[in-house]
This record gives C-alpha cells, structure tokens and sequence, in this order.
C-alpha cells in the first residue's frame, strides 16, 4: 500500500536532528520536514494515502507539509486519501481538510477544530499584530469547511470561538460531509471476562464501552454472595429491605408490574444482564481525561524536547562564533601576506633588479624587447631622465 503516516505533535524542521530520533520514531512528535521526506518516497504512481493521529502542533509546520502533498499531487496526477486515527485535531486536522480529495474515519476517530492560539511578549501593538495573525490563520480553515464541506457558518463561527472547540465523532464527520466513510471495527461489542473488569478498575483505566456480560453468570462480591449493584441488597429476593426474611407466599413481590426504575435492584435475576449503556456524562468525563493527559504529556515531551533544542542551539551559536573568529584571523592573515607578497614584487621590479644595468632609455625598451609599458615599469628612472631630456630639446 502506498502509505504514509503522520503521528506526533507538528512540530518544526529544526526537530530533526539525532537526539530527537527516538522521539520521532515512538510518534510522539513528527518534523515537517522528515514527514516530506517520507512524502519524496512515496510511490507516484500509485494513489496515497495518509494515516493521521496527531494532537496539531505548529501551524506554519503543518501549512509546510500541505504544501508538499498539493506539489506531490500536482506532479503525480494521483489523489489522496487521508484515514482519520483515534485524534486529529487543532493543526492536524486543517492538514487533513487541505490535502485530502476524501477523508475515512475510523470508528473511534475524533477530529478537533479550533482557534490558533499563541504567545507573544509586547506591548498593545504587538499583541494586535499577533491577534490579526491569528484570525489570518483562523479564516483560512473556516473558509476552508465551508466552501468546500458545506459546513454551516455559525456552526464553524461558534468552533472558533474564544475557548471553544468543535469535536465530531466518526458518524459526525459522515453526517457533516467530512468523511465518506466509516472503518468500521470487526466487531461492535468489547467483551470482558468478570475479573477483568476488576483489573481495569485497579489499573485506573476509565473506559466508555458497551459491556457485554454473560445472562448465566453472576459476579460475585468477596464474600460470595450476588452483587446486585444495591447496598440494601433488595433486588434477589433474598431479605427486605429492612433485613428481615421475606415471606415467599407474599404475592406483591411476584406479581408488580416492571417500572422504569434504574435502580438495578429492581431488575430480576430472571432478566438478561444484555448491555450496560454508559451515561453521557460518565463519556464526556472520560474523554475530558483522556484529553487532558495526552495534553499533559503532550507538554511535558514539548518542553523537554525544547530544553534539549535551546541546549543544541546554544552549542551551534558557540561554534558559530568560534568560526566567525578563526575566519577573521584567517583573513587578517591572508591580507598581511598578500601585503607583503605586493611589497616584495615591487622591490623585485625596481632596485633588485638583476638585469644588466642600463644607462638610458633605449636601453631600457631594448632590455624589455621594445615593450614600453614594460620598460616604464623596469626601468622608471630611465624613463623619467628620456622625458627631462624631451622636454629640454622641444624647448
């Protein structure tokens, strides 16, 4: 398959270099310009596709990296497809609208809009400047959804919105006209065995899922009695709630109807456990902490990476320096060489001389062959005694 993949944080070409490899080789962060040269490698004969999983990054890196797909495809002929992984979002995902003549996503994909955002240190002046800058940047995506996609204007205007994000998920990006297609996984439902659930827990994972459960089993609490999901232990049948046996024969017990209660106490052995549904909120605040970790660790590799590159330029700007001092003092000495090598011609050309000695003009032109100029050079008091001596006899 003709495929490239951009995974990582966005991050400048200045990133490229040997103590960053293992960085760039995990997908933590991805250069704009190694991710060219996978772009140069590409097959162009074939059409391209581009696996995304990118939390964004630099702007002007990936504007760089939109660049080399549209000359990829203006030389090739050949139509990209880009595939939308678990994230693509802020920067990676104007990449993806740029470039892509149509987009898949994979059942899990979100993508992410938002308003550029930046430092900048100044005054009032600067700080306007840098805001024009990023309305610039803003206006380039927008107009981009929705020209191209159709996207509603206020829908995108609210997504660009101070603080505000837009995400959609992979039916939404389908029902938005963002993507054609839908990856879907070979199966619908994540099944888990009882004690793995446990070991999730522990391990702190928070999962928004369907979970299947098998309608013959039951979970067991630690000492050994079924775990109906009820403290107050009411949903077996087994005691009251007030911890008293029940009577078997009370019919009320047998015979009330079903309520919609969520209380799983009130459900009946006899029912099927089917699927637990996760409650939006438990989903928003899953996502909310997936996405603030990966911010976090997002960051933590940014600021390290940045430290180790301050390090490096650090180092360049020294040796640079030492270079621009060793090229200064080569000059000073070529010039001092070049000034006595001149001083040298000239005392070789006039009084050391080791020609015959030569008592007038034309000697001199006679030693030079007739050469005059040559003459004049050699012999310059000869030629200052012939022209005293012209001269007198015009007088």
């Amino acid at each position: 398959m003709n495929r490239i993949e951009l995974r990582g944080v966005i991050v400048p070409s200045e990133y490229d270099s040997s103590w960053a490899e293992g960085y760039i080789a995990k997908g933590i962060i991805i250069p704009e310009s190694r991710f060219r040269s996978m772009l140069a490698s590409a097959n162009k004969k074939e059409p391209l596709t581009v696996y995304v999983n990118s939390p964004g990054g630099s702007v002007f890196a990936a504007g760089e990296m939109v660049n080399a797909v549209r000359e990829w495809k203006a030389e090739t002929g050949q139509p990209v497809t880009v595939v939308l992984g678990a994230l693509t979002a802020s920067a990676a995902s104007a990449f993806a609208i740029m470039v892509a003549d149509q987009i898949k996503a994979h059942s899990n994909a979100k993508m992410m809009f938002h308003g550029a955002w930046t430092v900048s240190v100044g005054g009032a002046g600067m700080h306007g400047d840098t805001a024009e800058l990023l309305e610039k940047i803003n206006a380039d995506i927008k107009t981009r959804l929705v020209s191209k996609y159709g996207m509603s204007p206020e829908t995108v205007t609210e997504w660009f919105s101070e603080g505000r994000e837009g995400w959609l998920s992979a039916s939404d990006l389908v029902d938005a006209k963002l993507a054609s297609e839908i990856i879907s996984d070979a199966s619908d439902v994540i099944e888990f065995a009882p004690d793995a659930l446990g070991e999730i827990e522990n391990r702190g994972l928070g999962i928004a899922a369907f979970l299947k459960t098998n309608t013959e089993s039951e979970i067991n609490d630690e000492d050994g009695e079924t775990d109906s999901g009820d403290e107050s232990g009411d949903g077996d049948g087994d005691t009251a709630p007030d911890g008293e046996p029940e009577d078997a024969d009370t019919p009320a017990d047998v015979d009330e109807p079903a309520t919609d209660s969520d209380d799983p106490a009130d459900i009946g052995n006899d029912e099927p456990a089917a699927v637990i549904d996760p409650t939006a909120e438990a989903i928003e605040t899953a996502r909310q902490e997936a996405r603030q970790i990966a911010l976090t660790e997002s960051g933590d590799v940014i600021l390290e990476l940045r430290s180790k590159l301050k390090i490096e330029q650090e180092t360049a700007r020294k040796l640079q320096s030492e270079r621009d001092q060793l090229r200064a003092a080569n000059d000073k000495a070529v010039a001092a060489l070049t000034k006595a090598n001149d001083h040298i011609q000239r005392l070789l050309n006039g009084g050391l001389s080791f020609s015959a000695s030569i008592e007038n003009w034309q000697q001199a032109l006679a030693e030079c062959k007739g050469d005059y100029e040559e003459a004049r050079r050699k012999y310059p008091d000869a030629y200052r005694a012939q022209r005293e001596q012209d001269k007198t006899s015009r007088k």
